[in-house]
């Protein structure tokens, strides 16, 4: 499947090629890529949403889905009561 569209791409792939003018620059996980800002910008790509997010919030990793988001958001809340 080629698509510009990162949000599908995080909810359906495991692996994913990222191209910059036609040429590869990137063959691997899905999550490893949207960890890499810079990379998906010098390719002509948004990071998805759920990546923004995880980011803005400071989040150990990248979500790749909503799901993965607020379970993180929830670890990270029940951890921080604990201190």
């Amino acid at each position: 499947v080629i698509s510009h569209d990162m949000d599908f791409v995080a909810c359906h792939f495991s692996r994913l090629i990222l191209l910059e003018k036609g040429e590869k620059k990137y063959d691997g996980p899905v999550r490893s890529a949207f960890s890499n800002i810079d990379l998906l910008h010098a390719c002509g790509l948004l990071p998805p949403q759920m990546v923004r997010l995880s980011r803005h919030f400071q989040q150990e990793k990248c979500a790749l889905s909503a799901a993965e988001f607020v379970e993180q958001l929830c670890r990270s809340k029940k951890n921080r009561r604990a201190l």
